[in-house]
């Protein structure tokens, strides 16, 4: 998303802010100062003054602010973190401060769930904790709205942190209970790559075939998948199957000079083969 956009979703966001702040205010649970301090806030945040805006913040955070109110303030602060200034760890602190002092609203600590869980997956990489959120939000039940979104990053989490076996147990588990999940595709190629890893090519082949016989696989992801094809043939000395499968990705594979290379080392292998 560019900054520009950003900026607008934040904006938009801020909308229902305002209004509940006016409310506090008319209501005497808000200071006309500290109601003052946020009209300063989102007046540098339209300015683009994002480290001001923070100090505005962290200023009206120091005061005797109803609960409410601050909650808005801490979520509001973690985009302003997490989507302008790149301080994602920080953005983590003030959603787990948002937690606790949201009250026990379902939809609410969801929310702050999700953008937590977001930030661990996408950002800093620490899918052990991501796998924990997103575990948790998939158990809920009834099932809530993008429940096979949450599932479907709760496995990539345990693939992310080399889990294989589990990943596999409970990839399968999905594939079987819901024919219909939303991300039964991705789950497949999931399972190839899970296969591939613990050096199973056999049945990594297998699944990487079946993913590719879908409909609206892009370029690229067809291009990796294909790659992968390869390197599992050649770990299996089928040296014209990987030649074939490396050849197909040259156009749309990232880096090219790598496909080269293993041409270049299948070529070097099969002529040995010929000569003795």
């Amino acid at each position: 998303m560019k900054k520009e956009s950003k900026l607008k979703f934040f904006l938009w966001f801020l909308g229902p802010i305002v209004l509940f702040l006016f409310f506090g205010l008319v209501t005497g649970q808000f200071s006309p100062k500290s109601y003052q301090k946020i009209i300063e806030a989102q007046e540098l945040i339209l300015q683009q003054k994002y480290d001001k805006a923070l100090i505005t913040y962290e200023k009206i955070l120091q005061k005797k602010i109803p609960s409410e109110i601050k909650t808005r303030i801490l979520i509001q602060q973690s985009e302003l973190l997490s989507i302008f200034l790149n301080r994602p760890k920080e953005a983590v602190e003030s959603i787990l401060q948002a937690k606790q002092e949201a009250p026990e609203d379902l939809p609410l600590q969801l929310s702050l769930d999700s953008k937590l869980a977001e930030l661990y997956f996408g950002v800093l990489k620490d899918y052990q904790k991501s796998y924990v959120i997103y575990k948790k939000m998939s158990q809920i039940i009834p099932k809530i709205e993008n429940y096979d979104f949450y599932r479907y990053r709760s496995l990539l989490s345990l693939f992310f942190q080399s889990k294989y076996s589990l990943a596999k147990e409970e990839t399968e588990k999905v594939l079987k209970e819901s024919p219909d999940f939303s991300f039964y595709k991705e789950c497949i190629l999931l399972l190839g790559k899970i296969f591939f890893y613990q050096e199973d090519y056999e049945q990594s082949l297998k699944y990487f075939a079946q993913f590719l016989s879908f409909e609206g696989i892009a370029q690229r992801q067809l291009a990796e998948t294909k790659f992968l094809m390869a390197n599992a043939y050649e770990s299996l000395g089928k040296l014209k199957n990987a030649y074939k499968f490396y050849e197909s990705t040259l156009k749309h594979y990232p880096n090219i000079e790598v496909v080269k290379q293993r041409l270049n080392s299948v070529f070097q292998r099969k002529t040995k083969q010929i000569r003795y």
